[in-house]
């Protein structure tokens, strides 16, 4: 088909998107994922709390400290995990904001 690339309509050399969300929806995921995120946080108190009260009690010894240091590199992943979903749900609220903006920018310009 002519001028068409894509997903997007090309209009003399322009790519137009075919823009399908709302920012309500985009609020809406961005605020499932920080619940998540803080679910996650809460989870991983949980399992330190766990973690200490085996390592720092009566299991001592190698198989202990090995268990330890494998513990905390999986925290570590697993606090990345819990970071990248709290910035994806601070990009999608900012997302929401820009189209929130756009749509009432051009709404206002077919106002009389």
């Amino acid at each position: 088909m002519p001028g068409r690339q894509g997903r997007g309509r090309t209009t003399k050399g322009a790519l137009m998107a075919d823009i399908k969300v709302t920012s309500e929806s985009l609020s809406g995921v961005a605020s499932q994922l920080g619940s998540g995120s803080q679910s996650i946080e809460s989870q991983l108190q949980n399992l330190k709390g766990l973690v200490d009260g085996l390592v720092g009690g009566d299991w001592g010894g190698a198989a202990s400290e090995s268990f330890n240091d494998l513990y905390e590199q999986w925290d570590q992943s697993a606090v990345q995990l819990k970071e990248s979903l709290t910035g994806i749900s601070e990009l999608l609220n900012s997302a929401a904001g820009s189209y929130e903006e756009s749509e009432q920018s051009i709404a206002g310009t077919f106002r009389a």
